[in-house]
């Protein structure tokens, strides 16, 4: 789901504070592949056809995960699809 970005050991924490966040771990490989991502997604959304190809499988994913039992995330794709 993605919610946490990174876990920090409690005596850190205040040099979080200050900086933003640790620079444990960070390597110029990460920095690549996440720019690689960034430049794939903003290939996938910049014509209409590969964001209604992007919608459709967002479409075929939430239906074989909730099986048609939840209608919110139906409508959520709706109103990221019309802006």
């Amino acid at each position: 789901m993605g919610l946490v970005d990174e876990v920090t050991h409690p005596i850190r924490i205040a040099g979080c504070g200050k900086t933003g966040r640790p620079q444990v771990g960070k390597t110029p490989a990460q920095k690549t592949q996440k720019e690689s991502a960034n430049f794939v997604q903003q290939i996938l959304e910049s014509t209409p056809v590969t964001r209604k190809y992007c919608v459709q499988t967002g479409r075929k994913t939430v239906q074989r995960q909730t099986q048609g039992n939840y209608p919110s995330p139906f409508k959520i794709i709706d109103t990221v699809q019309t802006g």
